[in-house]
């Protein structure tokens, strides 16, 4: 997803991309620990990320 919004020029989503992607490892691999889960790096991403990748956008050359 990462890559995807970088080709489409939406850099104001690519800090909430990564995030997301830091929890997601982070819920997959606390589900492989044994012991008490971890908590999550940060937040929850907002309802913009899903959507913000699907939208075209025209990049000036």
């Amino acid at each position: 997803m990462i890559d995807q919004l970088r080709r489409q020029g939406r850099d104001d989503l690519v800090g909430m991309a990564t995030q997301a992607r830091a929890r997601i490892n982070a819920i997959a691999l606390d589900g492989l620990r044994a012991g008490a889960p971890r908590s999550l790096p940060y937040e929850p991403s907002d309802d913009a990320l899903l959507p913000g990748r699907c939208e075209r956008t025209t990049i000036n050359p």
